[in-house]
């Protein structure tokens, strides 16, 4: 590495290949299950990968953010796969029958909002929970994002 900012650059693209690879062995794992089941088994995944070293969080959630515009462009991009995978996996769930046909973008944008405010603040102490309970309140959010009650209802 020249510099470290290169350095950082690579750590930030090597944690999130891995959190990758767990989320999509997760959607393959969770083939056939009901959307609750498929959409926490996938996430648990998620936070199971990024959590387990405190490193890949500051790496992921922290250290990234505006250091140059070449890493600000790299997380964005990084963020934009996370937008799609969102995106996928919720018009496989509409496909389905399982959840409301939409346009999920913004909905995913906020989502992944909600995931690293969070899972940053639990990991510097600021939120007085367990990573279960953490994980549980994401899903629940992402389902009421995939199931609004005004769907649920049939309005």
């Amino acid at each position: 590495f020249r510099t470290l900012e290169d350095v950082l650059a690579a750590l930030h693209l090597q944690v999130n290949d891995w959190a990758e690879q767990a989320v999509r062995a997760a959607v393959a794992d969770a083939a056939g299950l009901p959307l609750a089941d498929r959409v926490a088994t996938i996430f648990h995944a998620y936070a199971a990968d990024v959590t387990a070293d405190p490193r890949r969080i500051r790496i992921t959630f922290v250290e990234i953010v505006g250091v140059s515009p070449r890493l600000e462009e790299q997380r964005l991009a990084r963020r934009a796969r996370w937008i799609d995978l969102i995106r996928a996996e919720a018009e496989a769930a509409v496909a389905r029958g399982e959840a409301a046909p939409r346009d999920y973008r913004l909905p995913a944008a906020a989502f992944i909002g909600s995931v690293n405010g969070l899972l940053h603040d639990w990991s510097a102490g600021w939120v007085d929970a367990t990573l279960d309970e953490v994980v549980t309140e994401l899903v629940r959010q992402l389902l009421g994002i995939l199931r609004p009650v005004e769907w649920e209802n049939g309005r």
